[in-house]
């Protein structure tokens, strides 16, 4: 789900979100297959998605399980010389079973865009302009590998599968992300 107000902020965070996924362990349905599934069935907003729906993708593709994110938030900012893009999201792994939630987490990804020009007129220009031309997808990539590094558990083709059990999720099942560029 979408709840931003960037409009292609889905396609890029669900193409971004399989590599991620993809490195943990975890066996990705090819992400633009199962967008036109789902727009063609009618179920292209995971809110329409019910129990039955769940286990319809564990009969028709043997799904174990269903990974359902919440955009919260998707800007790029500046001011003088500070720019930034943040990508706040929620994640939450359900059983395509019993519908119940395996696994929750959320991340507020910050990519630091500032100038480091110490004339205060070159590093307005630079900081907007890094703003400006600032692609997403290498950011969103970026946010969705470390979000899963942080909390995610191994999935069964990862070689340290069954592993993982004594390592730590964070507090409250949230971490909060700085990247430099």
């Amino acid at each position: 789900m979408n709840n931003s107000t960037a409009a292609d902020a889905k396609e890029y965070f669900a193409c971004s979100l399989a590599e991620a996924v993809g490195r943990k362990g975890y066996y990705v349905l090819p992400v633009e297959a199962m967008f036109g599934l789902l727009r063609d069935e009618g179920m292209y907003d995971s809110e329409n998605i019910s129990p039955i729906v769940l286990q319809n993708f564990n009969k028709h593709f043997g799904a174990d399980a269903a990974l359902f994110t919440t955009i919260e938030e998707w800007n790029k900012s500046w001011f003088l010389t500070t720019g930034s893009l943040t990508i706040k999201a929620k994640f939450e792994l359900v059983s395509t079973s019993t519908a119940e939630s395996i696994w929750d987490f959320s991340t507020r990804i910050t990519v630091n865009l500032d100038s480091e020009s110490k004339n205060v007129l070159v590093a307005m220009i630079e900081s907007a302009v890094k703003t400006a031309m600032e692609d997403y997808f290498p950011n969103c990539l970026q946010a969705n590998i470390s979000a899963m590094d942080r909390a995610l558990p191994y999935g069964k083709y990862h070689p340290q599968f069954n592993m993982d059990g004594s390592k730590m999720v964070p507090p409250n099942k949230f971490a909060d992300i700085e990247i430099e560029k």
